[in-house]
């Protein structure tokens, strides 16, 4: 299917979830729709923790969070522990150069060299960033790997891993909404003209870096690579509204993913629950290796053969540390989703792990910091497809939700999870916000 050493691309951006075009959502994404159209687009696919750093280094390892160490995020102290595991490292074994443009988010900014060892390093230092909004850094980020792209010769065994910062927020200002302007927030969010004009904001942040996508993936075609390359286009984690991202639920973890294989002569749409996880080992599959060691995803590959493969019976996600300690489990099949929190001494919100914006002082207005969390939740996805029935106690689903729980421990033990002996403790120098905080700068 593929040349010994076909490039490697990694395209991603921060909180998208599925807010985009190719899913149906009212924003205009037309670059991300072209290339659902002639690649291998996930409609089910997930992260496996909703939060930056704990996600990348799933889907760069094709472990689980916790196996790896990143319980929290890179720039409030925490680190993999073993960086041996990265793609990058596995990939450079095996005679790839590998080029970083933008966001990396799995190591502390500016050790990125030392722990991950890019052989190239195109990020921009705080001093070139300096006086440059967040879409020109995302901009020059894409010119510059488009660049690399177009420069690389025939024999070329590369990886480019280019992070786009929006659409995280803050969102860029929009103009005051016209009457009739045709802007709702997710279903999940009250429509208001606070929240309309939150997600406004988030439709201009996504309408740039589809911009970006864009100009990487025309170089990749104007150079003659895109159709001899391993291609992966996502995102993180769910949107940073409130109900999403760092949010244990299809919101949260539901992640656009589309990935084009070497040769791939039709475009694919598929309906399988698959995982950020299966990254590796799709990459390990196409490339003929034999990893080294066990990895926790399955290869995507059986999916570009028979679009409805089942590849997973279920999926895991996981919060430890987001910019509070916050730490729950869950599990979901494709009926249900079970979720148990471990922090026994907190009942409410974690609103640091909340984004600041509209739509987070919206729901703050109404009362959102004095509602109760439950410590369990078992929801059924075919009738309550938002989540918001919780289901524990309910008359005819105990065998399911006790299946779940099962399966769930079961998962932990497995895999070793430190909430097993929790509380989970903060690494010497990370940084936590008190989670009784409204925001993530603590009060």
């Amino acid at each position: 299917m593929a040349s010994r050493n076909p490039p490697v691309i990694y395209l991603n951006c921060h909180d998208a979830g599925r807010l985009i075009q190719p899913h149906g959502c009212g924003v205009s994404t037309p670059r991300l729709q072209q290339f659902a159209e002639e690649s291998t687009f996930f409609r089910q696919a997930h992260c496996v923790a909703p939060t930056c750093s704990p996600s990348r280094a799933a889907l760069l390892s094709g472990k689980y969070p916790h196996q790896v160490g990143m319980l929290g995020l890179a720039h409030r102290g925490f680190e993999m522990n073993d960086y041996s595991c990265h793609l990058v490292r596995r990939l450079g074994r095996r005679g790839y150069r590998s080029a970083l443009f933008g966001q990396q988010h799995v190591a502390p900014f500016g050790r990125e060299d030392e722990l991950i060892g890019y052989t190239h390093n195109l990020t921009l230092n705080p001093s070139q960033r300096r006086g440059l909004s967040m879409a020109e850094i995302d901009q020059n980020s894409a010119r510059l790997a488009a660049r690399f792209i177009a420069e690389q010769d025939a024999n070329s065994s590369f990886y480019v891993e280019c992070g786009f910062f929006y659409p995280h927020r803050p969102y860029p200002e929009v103009a005051e909404l016209r009457a009739g302007t045709t802007v709702s927030p997710p279903a999940y969010l009250p429509n208001t003209p606070d929240t309309r004009r939150d997600m406004a904001g988030y439709q201009a942040a996504v309408g740039l870096t589809d911009h970006c996508f864009g100009t990487v993936l025309d170089a990749l075609r104007q150079s003659g690579w895109f159709d001899r390359s391993i291609i992966v286009v996502t995102t993180d984690h769910g949107p940073a509204f409130p109900w999403a991202k760092c949010n244990l639920n299809d919101q949260g973890t539901g992640v656009m993913m589309m990935v084009r294989f070497p040769g791939q002569e039709r475009a694919v749409e598929s309906e399988s629950m698959v995982t950020h996880l299966d990254i590796v080992p799709t990459i390990a599959d196409v490339l003929g290796w034999d990893e080294e060691e066990k990895l926790e995803g399955c290869s995507l590959l059986p999916i570009l053969q028979k679009a409805d493969a089942k590849l997973h019976r279920e999926i895991f996600s996981e919060v430890t540390y987001h910019a509070s300690y916050e730490p729950m489990r869950s599990i979901r099949s494709e009926r249900f989703r079970y979720v148990r929190r471990f922090d026994a001494g907190w009942s409410r919100p974690v609103l640091p792990n909340v984004d600041d914006g509209p739509s987070k002082t919206a729901l703050l207005n109404a009362g959102l910091r004095g509602l109760n969390v439950e410590s369990e939740a078992f929801y059924d996805l075919i009738i309550d497809p938002s989540e918001r029935r919780n289901l524990v106690g309910t008359p005819g689903y105990s065998p399911d939700l006790n299946e779940h729980c099962e399966r769930l421990c079961d998962w932990m033990e497995r895999t070793n999870d430190p909430l097993l002996d929790h509380p989970v403790p903060l690494p010497p120098g990370a940084l936590t916000t008190p989670q009784a905080a409204l925001s993530h700068v603590c009060e």
